[in-house]
């Protein structure tokens, strides 16, 4: 297992202040700097404030969040002193692979990179637990088409390959911890009529991609909305909708009410904090669906299970496989509870 890098942080250790770089392993757990509050603070120096702790942390503790897609993805809203405000227990991936504090800009797609919606989420989705941390994979290259993101495709805007970097930065990043969502929000560069009539299915084709590389079926994915200041959204957001129907564990965040920069192309600062917490809601609402899935050992397992407005029912069920989610005991209609 690769170590975390990048962040130095002085731990109270037996009376004596040590500055450590964190550059050991410790088994199956991760040494990283860990804040004791879920205070954010200014961290504009290399070195955390001796109140931090320095807490092994194991790799399911240790939240993953891909960011792909094109510019409003990885930003263009100006920076502002609050984006700069970093929290040790908020983490990106940088170009070079390591782990360090994050802060905006998040990417580093093309020089104007500024604010997106990462970081706003990643707040919002910091749990009070102190022991979780949230590790932020910057990955989104601008002006990108859907129809680079595959296998060996180039993309010369960035002069990158963004789906083959994606897939090595992200296997990068689960060498210390565990991927809990994608977040994807693209499509000003697939508005054209001959380009949209495609769309959906190479988003199906793009989720399942990602799914299987990562073998994880049930990783959350959300598609943002184009800014309703786009002419012509309403068909492109209609398919990311439709989309739905054709991709389990899949939702789509709103872009309503979002304001502009001049270029009328890009989400201001502003609207991009609000699309970071309003990816946040729609995620949390996806990680609690995912976690109603059941895991057992065996078959001909005794359920019990409360469908919408009923008594609680029982049923015997057989699962072909270690793991059954609570939509394959009767069709998903209605099921809100697992009473074990």
């Amino acid at each position: 297992m690769k170590k975390l890098l990048g962040i130095i942080s002085i731990l109270s250790f037996t009376g004596c202040l040590w500055a450590v770089s964190y550059l050991a392993s410790c088994g199956d757990k991760l040494p990283v700097a860990v804040q004791d509050s879920t205070e954010e603070t200014d961290t504009d120096s290399t070195t955390d404030t001796a109140s931090d702790l320095g807490q092994a942390v194991a790799k399911e503790k240790f939240h993953l969040y891909l960011l792909i897609g094109q510019s409003n993805m990885a930003g263009r809203g100006t920076v502002e002193p609050q984006d700069t405000v970093g929290n040790p227990r908020i983490l990106k991936l940088n170009r070079n692979g390591e782990w360090e504090i994050a802060r905006e800009p998040l990417h580093f797609d093309k020089p104007v990179a500024g604010v997106g919606p990462g970081l706003a989420f990643a707040r919002d989705m910091l749990p009070e637990n102190s022991e979780v941390l949230i590790g932020l994979i910057p990955c989104a290259a601008g002006g990108s088409g859907i129809t680079v993101w595959k296998p060996g495709a180039y993309w010369e805007q960035t002069n990158s390959y963004p789906y083959d970097d994606a897939l090595k930065r992200t296997h990068r990043a689960l060498e210390d911890g565990t991927l809990k969502g994608i977040l994807w929000h693209q499509g000003e560069a697939d508005q054209s009529p001959q380009k949209t009539a495609a769309y959906r299915e190479r988003l199906i084709a793009l989720v399942a991609a990602l799914r299987k590389e990562f073998n994880t079926s049930d990783v959350p994915f959300l598609a943002g909305e184009l800014p309703h200041f786009r002419e012509n959204r309403d068909a492109f957001n209609k398919i990311l909708h439709d989309a739905k129907q054709d991709i389990p564990f899949y939702d789509v965040v709103s872009a309503e009410g979002l304001t502009p920069r001049a270029d009328m192309v890009h989400i201001d600062a502003v609207s991009q904090r609000t699309f970071g917490k309003r990816y946040a809601q729609k995620m949390k609402a996806l990680q609690k669906s995912a976690e109603q899935k059941m895991f057992m050992k065996g078959t001909g397992m005794r359920l019990f299970y409360r469908p919408t407005g009923t008594d609680v029912k029982e049923t015997m069920t057989s699962c072909p496989s270690i793991s059954c989610s609570l939509p394959d005991i009767e069709s998903g209609s209605g099921v809100t509870q697992f009473i074990k």
